[in-house]
């Protein structure tokens, strides 16, 4: 289960999920091409509910424009994808 507030986004956004086992997470948002914009998480995190903040400023690509992107998220073997719209 992951979920992200507010969306759309202007400068940053809480994503809320639940990891079931201990294992690695990895958090990426992406573009509709499929290009990694932001690796929001990249740990082993325990089982439990997490919130994480991102900001779209702490980014590298300062250029990233307004639209649509897909937030992925993998634990262990399971993944979970959805979207969220960038609007400055």
């Amino acid at each position: 289960f992951i979920n992200n507030y507010p969306n759309p986004i202007s400068d940053k956004t809480t994503f809320e999920f639940t990891v079931f086992q201990n294992s690695p997470v990895r958090l990426e948002v992406m573009d509709l091409l499929g290009n990694v914009v932001a690796v929001v998480i990249n740990e082993t995190m325990t089982a439990g509910n997490y919130q994480k903040e991102w900001n779209v400023k702490d980014i590298n690509n300062t250029n990233l424009q307004n639209g649509n992107y897909i937030y992925k998220l993998t634990a262990g073997n399971k993944t979970v994808t959805s979207k969220l719209t960038i609007m400055r």
